[in-house]
């Protein structure tokens, strides 16, 4: 047997190994793992020690290492626009730093003036309530119903207004126009499912368990909320843009990082993105879920669109080809 060539596989070159190690310290949505990130700083800075002469050869090699490290993350997040994302490794850095006795951490003056630039004011007064208030909720409510019932372009603010059991000037009270609210109906409905996916990304389990779960919850949340998900699914144009872009560029706004995650959950290299993209899977599984959709509202949802999760994970993970690069793959019975 001939020894499995991987130049194909995740981890191919500096970018990559980049991608996984920004992974290793933030979530899906940005949040910092300062324990993990302190973690790996004091096993590096362990080792260079190990290798170092003396203290001054130490303090010198540690500093450069580090100096290097840091920077590089910092342009990746800048890229990101998460320039202030970049203040808590900071903190850790110069703590960690301090702790082992390192006299400096060197970073350039324009990343400093960056991190700086985010430090926030003290605030004087108590913050704003910002809990969602009842009259826009029941808005947003009947605005899901009547763009389900008449079509976005038929549907008007009159009706949505009658059902919501307000006035015509409470609507643009809280909206500015009707393509306003379908914006707004969008992103704050589907917040729930983005929040729960870095959730699960933020657990320690096995990729592939991680994919079925993932999916167990799309798929829960679209049988939940059909009339929300038609509308993203139905690609209405809007003035700029099209419901489905207004949910992925909410997706990918709350999730900045998620293919960051995803490849650093990879430990064992089962997902190659050299030639299949880490976009193309994405966007792959969420269309082929489209279908099964689609096919449900085609059958009169006349069957629980939970039943198909396992038909979903099956073609996601292991394909419908049964041959000897799958034969280990587990499948399903029929019922």
């Amino acid at each position: 047997m001939t020894k499995k060539d991987t130049s194909g596989e995740l981890f191919l070159g500096k970018k990559d190994q980049l991608f996984a190690e920004i992974g290793r310290y933030f979530s899906a949505d940005g949040s910092f793992y300062e324990e993990e990130f302190r973690r790996s700083l004091r096993v590096s800075l362990g080792s260079i020690r190990e290798h170092s002469g003396d203290d001054a050869s130490f303090s010198t090699h540690a500093d450069a290492w580090l100096s290097t490290r840091l920077r590089e993350i910092f342009d990746y997040l800048n890229e990101k626009g998460m320039t202030e994302a970049s203040m808590g490794l900071v903190k850790a850095a110069v703590e960690e730093c301090a702790h082992l006795g390192l006299p400096k951490v060197s970073l350039p003056t324009d990343h400093l003036k960056d991190i700086l630039a985010h430090v926030p004011s003290k605030r004087h007064g108590k913050d704003k309530d910002d809990v969602p208030n009842k009259k826009k909720g029941r808005i947003m409510d009947a605005a899901l119903k009547v763009f389900s019932r008449d079509g976005y372009h038929r549907a008007t603010v009159e009706a949505i207004a009658e059902l919501a059991g307000v006035g015509k000037g409470s609507v643009y009270r809280f909206f500015t126009s009707k393509e306003d609210l379908i914006r707004i109906l969008l992103v704050e409905r589907s917040s729930q499912i983005l929040d729960y996916v870095n959730h699960v990304l933020s657990i320690e389990m096995d990729l592939a368990e991680q994919i079925q779960v993932v999916i167990q919850a799309w798929v829960d949340f679209i049988a939940d909320n059909p009339e929300l998900y038609l509308l993203i699914q139905s690609n209405i144009q809007l003035q700029d843009t099209n419901t489905r872009d207004v949910f992925f560029d909410h997706l990918f706004s709350r999730l900045p990082l998620l293919k960051e995650r995803v490849i650093s959950l990879n430990r064992d290299n089962r997902i190659r993105i050299s030639d299949l993209t880490f976009d193309t899977i994405f966007l792959g599984s969420y269309g082929f879920v489209d279908w099964v959709f689609y096919k449900w509202l085609r059958y009169g949802k006349a069957y629980d669109l939970r039943n198909e999760v396992p038909v979903i994970t099956d073609m996601l993970l292991y394909g419908c080809m049964s041959d000897s690069r799958n034969a280990d793959a587990p499948r399903r019975k029929k019922k």
